[in-house]
């Protein structure tokens, strides 16, 4: 798989668009009962630091069960016959957690928003 360009030369002055978003609004599904919200720095999967010696975690969830389950239970799993064959302890294994506190605030990387960065789509594809 190709690497992504180069950042253009102005992007340290680039305003980012920042959406303000609720935890209330998110679900993670995970194997651990205590402990959350974890962030992450395995680097083995497409939003971690890529760095031998991470700087950042990432936690991934959704705004959804179904999609909470896909970040944590499908990430992995084979489409076979328009279905994914997932072991019942793959679901029943694991715990589902909301969250309060503060509103997050997420840089807009989608549709014009990602285009003035001058990135495109394989930013969160590749």
């Amino acid at each position: 798989m190709a690497g992504l360009p180069r950042p253009p030369a102005d992007f340290a002055k680039q305003v980012l668009g920042i959406i303000p978003w609720s935890p209330a609004d998110l679900l993670r599904v995970t194997r651990f009962h205590t402990g959350e919200p974890h962030f992450g720095k395995s680097g083995g999967y497409r939003f971690d630091d890529p760095r031998s010696r991470p700087k950042f975690g990432v936690m991934y969830a959704g705004e959804s069960l179904v999609v909470a389950i896909g970040e944590s239970v499908l990430h992995d799993a084979v489409l076979v016959g328009g279905y994914y064959d997932v072991a019942y302890e793959e679901i029943f294994g694991r715990y589902v957690w909301k969250f309060g506190g503060a509103a997050l605030r997420l840089a807009d990387l989608t549709g014009v928003a990602l285009k003035a960065l001058g990135v495109d789509a394989r930013l969160t594809t590749a």
